[in-house]
């Protein structure tokens, strides 16, 4: 994937958020370390779960503010589990 950072190259090229992960990690393989690759790779899945296969342009505030959302609200259930409330 080349990452051009263009508008016209935004503009042009249609991709879906499936498509983006699928290019961004092989690049994050050879661009960063091991740990943040498998961070990336841990994230994007739940992340994809709320937005499917939506075009990046698609994809809006509010899609990233429900996986925020979604996750402190396992954070907040796993807490009152080990407190044992």
């Amino acid at each position: 994937m080349n990452f051009d950072l263009s508008t016209e190259t935004r503009q042009q090229r249609r991709i879906s958020y499936r498509q983006f992960v699928n290019e961004f990690l092989a690049f994050a393989e050879v661009t960063y370390a091991p740990g943040t690759t498998k961070i990336y790779r841990s994230t994007f899945p739940n992340f994809g779960r709320v937005v499917g296969d939506l075009p990046l342009r698609s994809i809006t505030p509010q899609h990233v503010d429900k996986i925020v959302w979604k996750n402190e609200s396992i954070r907040v259930a796993q807490h009152h589990l080990t407190l044992g409330g």
